[in-house]
């Protein structure tokens, strides 16, 4: 019996699903929404969303609230509960408040601060993952978020390359984009001239997904990570498919999948921000989603 992420999935959605073929052990996450609470610890390394696309979020946690309550969830996660606290100057006066406030140092060497928890995204560290996010906004934090130098990337539906100048940017070259459309790459590639873009329809041609791979790796080792958008409103059957053949071509560490059918099938069986609840084992080997 096939005991992969992907049929586990499939044992919890619509039948449509179920001729997926099984592919090596992936885990599903899906992206977080407002109405999670973030959790943290000291030492972590998250991104603090910026006002412009600079490759300067990454960070590293150095400092929680003073007063807090770790409270668990259903799923054993520590839920950090601020409280009203303010931090005094040399002078003793009140400088600022601190509640929903952590303390970040900036790993490219701009300093610390303290930031809003809401300005505070987790970096995803485990290999074998699928995020999943319904929207192009959300896609694109995560191209920001998710990615280091150290990662070479193919993006699979570029379309006019927005999203590939942000990977572009955050690993410093290492990406190449490919599309369907013939139009859609010619006007990335005058648009932006000093970025890979290839015609190639993944799904046909994996021996094209496979090139473009290699030439977003160049001559130097790294991480392996894919980014797919073939529309936020394709219908998620296609979509896992797709992103079936994709992990099994190229094994990337990370996919990150824009779809809002397949978000919005998944998310129920979400309690918080990347933890998910058993899903249903099966003969020869258990896991969850």
């Amino acid at each position: 019996q096939p005991t992969t992420a992907f049929w586990h999935l499939t044992m919890q959605i619509p039948k449509a699903m179920r001729a997926i073929p099984a592919i090596k052990e992936y885990r599903f996450q899906i992206s977080p929404n407002k109405s999670w609470v973030p959790t943290f610890d000291v030492s972590e390394i998250v991104y603090v969303n910026l006002r412009s696309d600079k490759e300067t979020g990454r960070a590293r946690i150095i400092g929680l609230p003073d007063i807090h309550v770790k409270a668990q969830n259903d799923i054993k996660s520590a839920h950090v509960v601020t409280k009203p606290l303010h931090e005094a100057d040399g002078e003793g006066k009140h400088q600022f408040p601190l509640q929903n406030r952590i303390r970040v140092d900036f790993l490219n060497g701009d300093g610390s601060c303290h930031v809003r928890l809401s300005r505070v995204q987790k970096v995803f560290t485990s290999i074998n993952t699928v995020i999943v996010c319904p929207t192009t906004d959300e896609y694109r934090r995560l191209a920001r978020s998710q990615l280091s130098p150290m990662d070479y990337v193919v993006e699979v539906g570029s379309s006019y390359g927005k999203c590939t100048e942000i990977i572009h940017l955050h690993t410093h070259g290492r990406v190449v984009g490919i599309d369907v459309s013939a139009e859609a790459v010619s006007a990335s590639k005058a648009q932006f001239p000093h970025i890979q873009f290839q015609l190639c329809d993944a799904m046909q041609n994996l021996e094209g997904l496979c090139d473009a791979a290699k030439l977003a790796r160049g001559a130097h080792d790294g991480d392996c990570k894919a980014f797919v958008d073939i529309g936020g409103d394709r219908d998620y059957p296609t979509v896992v498919r797709l992103v079936s053949a994709v992990a099994d071509a190229l094994e990337p560490q990370l996919l990150v999948v824009k779809s809002r059918e397949l978000y919005a099938a998944l998310a129920p069986h979400f309690s918080a921000p990347f933890t998910c609840a058993a899903a249903p084992a099966l003969a020869g080997g258990g896991g969850a989603v």
